[in-house]
């Protein structure tokens, strides 16, 4: 159970702020910024949600694309295109992707985001790019949204509210909050 709330900001570029707490059956561990990561040598932010494997998978094994400035015409595109072959064959070779009735998933969401970008790409593959600039995913993305609103602008401190709201009231969302934006391109705990 997780939660990863993203925020374009007009600061600090993209902030995305994660919970720390991993749960399995009957059990729960607050295990530090596993949940967000950065690429440097790319200038992308990750944060993801489900399946603890698959996310590690996500992290360490994805060959990340590079965004040039040819893509800018169409984000999705380049995500469709570029980045969602690149996380299906890191997932397929490390024993993560998941297939059933001929149709591939993965037991995880993914939230990507570089300058000014923002990019959601879930379990079956889809990807949306939130034209309102904002995005939650976990079991906590409700709150999250709730915090957040419809509208900005949005500061850094909003999208860390909103984990911390998430926090309180969802189930299976705690622990200490973790954020990065991709201005500072560093993890910070709240």
């Amino acid at each position: 159970m997780t939660i990863v709330a993203a925020a374009i900001t007009k600061q600090d570029g993209v902030v995305i702020s994660v919970d720390s707490q991993i749960s399995w059956d009957s059990g729960k561990s607050d295990e530090g910024p596993s949940k967000i990561w950065v690429d440097k040598e790319r200038r992308y932010l990750f944060a993801s949600c489900g399946d603890i494997r698959a996310s590690q998978v996500l992290q360490y094994w994805t060959e990340w694309p590079e965004f040039r400035d040819f893509h800018k015409e169409n984000i999705e595109k380049f995500v469709v295109k570029d980045v969602i072959p690149a996380v299906r064959y890191a997932l397929e070779e490390n024993g993560a992707l998941e297939t059933s009735k001929k149709i591939d998933t993965f037991a995880a969401g993914l939230i990507m985001a570089w300058d000014n970008n923002l990019v959601v790409i879930d379990g079956d593959f889809s990807v949306t790019v939130p034209v309102s600039g904002r995005w939650a995913i976990g079991s906590g993305a409700n709150e999250a949204f709730g915090s957040l609103g419809d509208t900005g602008p949005w500061t850094k401190t909003d999208v860390v509210k909103a984990a911390k709201v998430a926090s309180k009231t969802a189930l299976g969302v705690g622990g200490d909050i973790y954020y990065a934006s991709t201005k500072s391109l560093e993890i910070f705990k709240a």
